[in-house]
């Protein structure tokens, strides 16, 4: 009954953390700025994580130049 009661009140210590902003958690959680920017974070490593199984390490370092466009005559 003892550890019940010993992690009952860590939950509620931890709740009550998240709830003040304390720590990285709580402040993403409070912070609408943060949490944006965190998400655009994550997206970006999704996508050079995806280019770079695609092209690896030398194809996302350097880009490849695309084709000039065709001139009418």
């Amino acid at each position: 009954m003892k550890n019940i009661s010993s992690a009952t009140e860590s939950l509620k210590l931890l709740a009550d953390d998240l709830q003040s902003g304390k720590g990285l958690i709580g402040t993403l959680i409070k912070d609408e700025t943060l949490a944006k920017n965190f998400q655009a974070l994550a997206a970006n490593l999704s996508v050079t994580s995806s280019n770079l199984n695609q092209r690896g390490i030398w194809g996302i370092l350097w880009s490849q130049k695309k084709p000039a466009p065709a001139t009418k005559k």
